[in-house]
């Protein structure tokens, strides 16, 4: 049997399914059974079984025999406890720096955190009754970068919300979260770790035609967005952010053109049948 496991801790926000709902589409599109896990403490190892997940919350004593794991973090945030689960895993689901993650595993395989339809409107809001009352969001875990951006938009009289800073230092997941971005006019991404891009942010929100800009932080690679999605992600650094925003607040039309490229570039261009084979899962079925 095939297993999904979210990988997540009972007390934290369903953040990964946004994630993981990729590779279910992708089984159910091949026909292939497989049992959802939901949280971390319900992993039974059975050695004929393949798991396939983030794992970021199973302790390590539970980690299964046969998996396929996605690494989430860049190496410079991997400790030796995530190394050993890389090490271990049947394969490694890996989106970035190829290099270090080849000396820990040498089965990797390329995933930029794909499209799938299934991703679209998860939740089955009626985005079409929701009114876009926020000029701009900013969610995510808070650091002295994102604070920054914040900060420096409100001083200057911008109307930005960011739940992690204002009411809900947790986050917001889930419906919560998809109301939200629905509600704003523009979401602003940015990477927590240096050099480390927000591509599952990037190709959910471009899956769900919401708009999005992309700031660079002053230690990043200048060329860190070339050619990422056709060169189509509105980009800026904190040296031009104030007239971003103020161009693409005051045109709508522009973030409509916008939106509706990059969904028809990743629904096209980055489908997840075009990164997996099933032929991986074949033992297992």
């Amino acid at each position: 049997m095939i297993y999904v496991i979210t990988g997540r801790a009972r007390s934290i926000g369903n953040f990964y399914d946004t994630l993981i709902n990729p590779i279910k589409g992708f089984l159910d599109d091949n026909r292939i059974n497989y049992h959802t896990i939901h949280f971390a403490d319900q992993v039974i190892d059975n050695e004929k079984d393949l798991f396939i997940g983030i794992f970021h919350h199973v302790n390590g004593r539970y980690m299964p025999k046969n998996y396929i794991m996605l690494a989430m973090d860049p190496p410079g945030n991997c400790n030796e406890g995530m190394k050993i689960k890389l090490r271990k895993a049947k394969a490694i689901l890996v989106y970035t720096d190829k290099d270090f993650f080849s000396q820990l595993n040498e089965n990797l395989i390329y995933y930029p955190f794909p499209y799938h339809k299934s991703i679209e409107n998860m939740y089955n809001i009626e985005k079409n009754i929701i009114e876009q009352n926020k000029d701009i969001i900013t969610i995510g875990c808070i650091n002295d970068k994102r604070r920054y951006i914040y900060d420096y938009l409100k001083e200057n009289n911008y109307d930005i919300y960011c739940p992690n800073i204002e009411d809900k230092p947790s986050g917001v997941y889930e419906k919560e979260q998809d109301l939200l971005l629905y509600s704003s006019k523009i979401v602003l991404l940015n990477n927590y770790y240096k050099n480390d891009l927000q591509l599952p942010r990037m190709t959910y929100n471009a899956s769900n035609k919401i708009f999005f800009i992309y700031i660079l932080n002053e230690e990043d690679d200048g060329n860190l967005l070339e050619d990422i999605y056709d060169n189509l992600i509105v980009k800026c650094s904190s040296n031009n952010l104030l007239e971003t925003v103020k161009f693409y607040l005051d045109n709508e039309e522009k973030r409509k053109e916008n939106i509706e490229k990059l969904y028809n570039y990743v629904s096209n261009k980055l489908r997840i049948e075009d990164f997996l084979n099933k032929d991986i899962f074949s033992d297992f079925q």
